[in-house]
């Protein structure tokens, strides 16, 4: 990938067990293989839904296409 990329991952702990345990390995793979612009987010009372993604997506968006490289959660 190019070197400016922006990688973004979240999940919730109230998704299906093996769905935060799977975005978890898929950060540390990606750090493993060099990733440098990117952010993982555990919401704690994230579940698997439009209201869930909803709540997580403008701060997604901003790292992903603007100009922060950090998100405040």
């Amino acid at each position: 990938s190019p070197p400016d990329a922006r990688i973004y991952l979240d999940a919730g702990a109230a998704e299906p067990p093996t769905m935060l345990r799977n975005a978890e390995a898929m950060d540390k793979l990606l750090h493993r293989k060099g990733a440098r612009n990117l952010h993982f987010f555990a919401d704690p009372k994230g579940n698997h839904s439009e209201r869930a993604w909803r709540r997580r997506l403008i701060k997604a968006l901003r790292f992903q296409f603007g100009t922060s490289k950090r998100l405040a959660y």
